[in-house]
């Protein structure tokens, strides 16, 4: 302890000694016999400046950002830990669902639903500008196993369905087709649990949705709830994303509810 006192007395004592020459040295006015000793103890004194205090506190500083800087990586590390528990708690659950649901098919004799559908990997051949929400052509026909009336989806969600077949390519009718015979059965996915019945009537280009009334119009929707095919039809199969509610209208004349659907699939970039 009295070794660490002595040397801080002897740094100080130096440090006040540079202090004074260069404040000595900056309101005399140096002759050139003294410019070689200013410089000198210019320098010195930098050079001491710069190791005994800016260079200490810039290491200070640097380790107190590191320190910063790993708490919030930890955080984030803490985030992703609960977001990997949960994925992995709700992938047992739908392993879950999905045992549960084969024993009750088990049950009831049941070989296939209408949830259940084989997909076939397309490429758009052709789509012109003068049909370009109605119509598009695509690279697989009778030889790859397409049908009539098949439903074409994107990563995103519903697109259309097959309204003609070719040995080797078919034209796909888009849900966004203005012809009003594009109208079928959907589901309000209002929770997890719980779906309400609609009937999606046509596509409005103006606002870019669809319109989709409710057959009950007592029940209750809100901007944000997901819009899904039921499977009713034998056409569409169920479980295909359509869109979300953007808004919703209550057409008082005509005692209805009418929700506007965001489409979920790209259609300007498919």
């Amino acid at each position: 302890m009295k070794r660490q006192s002595k040397l801080n007395r002897i740094l100080l004592i130096i440090l006040s000694i540079v202090v004074g020459l260069t404040i000595f040295l900056q309101i005399i006015k140096p002759s050139p016999a003294f410019n070689h000793v200013d410089d000198f103890f210019y320098t010195s004194s930098s050079y001491l400046r710069y190791n005994l205090i800016e260079n200490p506190i810039k290491s200070f500083q640097s380790l107190i950002s590191d320190i910063s800087s790993m708490g919030s990586l930890r955080r984030q590390n803490d985030a992703y830990r609960e977001h990997l528990e949960k994925m992995n708690q709700m992938a047992t659950q739908l392993e879950q669902t999905y045992r549960d649901n084969q024993e009750l098919k088990d049950l009831l004799d049941l070989n296939s639903t209408m949830v259940e559908y084989d997909l076939i990997n397309t490429t758009i051949l052709n789509r012109d500008q003068q049909t370009f929400n109605q119509y598009l052509m695509i690279d697989k026909g009778l030889n790859d196993g397409i049908e009539l009336n098949m439903a074409v989806i994107s990563s995103l969600g519903l697109v259309g369905s097959i309204e003609t077949v070719n040995d080797n390519n078919s034209i796909v009718k888009l849900a966004t087709n203005e012809d009003g015979l594009n109208k079928f059965s959907v589901l309000i996915q209002v929770d997890p649990a719980t779906t309400i019945n609609a009937i999606l009537e046509r596509y409005d280009a103006e606002s870019g949705t669809f319109e989709v009334r409710l057959l009950d119009s007592s029940v209750s929707i809100s901007k944000g709830m997901k819009v899904l095919t039921s499977g009713l039809s034998e056409i569409i199969p169920a479980g295909l994303l359509v869109g979300t509610i953007e808004s919703i209208e209550d057409r008082s004349t005509t005692l209805s509810v009418i929700a506007h659907v965001t489409p979920a699939a790209d259609f300007s970039n498919l």
